[in-house]
């Protein structure tokens, strides 16, 4: 992500290429960034005994 920014900061063009390029690097941040945000999203399975705990601790709290 930060070579990407980096790049986007000292776009080397001019004109319609320079306006293509922003967008390119706009967009391939734009992933970059949906791609780390799902990566932390992925459920990891518990143990039955993790989940009684789980509960046991909801009905304490409630």
């Amino acid at each position: 992500m930060q070579l990407a920014l980096r790049q986007l900061l000292r776009c080397p063009f001019q004109g319609a290429t320079k306006r293509m390029y922003l967008e390119s690097k706009i967009l391939e941040l734009l992933v970059l960034m949906t791609e780390q945000e799902q990566s932390r999203t992925i459920a990891v399975p518990l143990q039955m005994d993790e989940v009684d705990r789980i509960h046991e601790a909801r009905k304490i709290l409630l």
